[in-house]
């Protein structure tokens, strides 16, 4: 993913083959990772979008233990 124009920061999550990726949108698209990253791999992959209550418990590459509880916890203090 890194290899990809704009890519900035991938977050795996190997147990539920979710990727998450921070991109810079005046250099590319999310559409267009997803779909350069679908030809050059050839893996199913689909661009999904949170909720806003899904966005407020988390990310989603994250396990929901109790250290991703606590990290939510910091990131609304912080």
């Amino acid at each position: 993913m890194y290899q990809q124009n704009g890519v900035d920061r991938v977050m795996v999550n190997p147990a539920t083959d979710i990727v998450v990726f921070t991109f810079f949108p005046v250099k590319t698209s999310a559409g267009s990772i997803v779909s350069n990253f679908q030809t050059a791999f050839h893996y199913p992959a689909q661009r999904y979008l949170p909720s806003e209550e899904e966005m407020k418990s988390g990310c989603p590459a994250m396990a929901q233990s109790f250290t991703t509880k606590l990290s939510g916890v910091f990131k609304h203090i912080f």
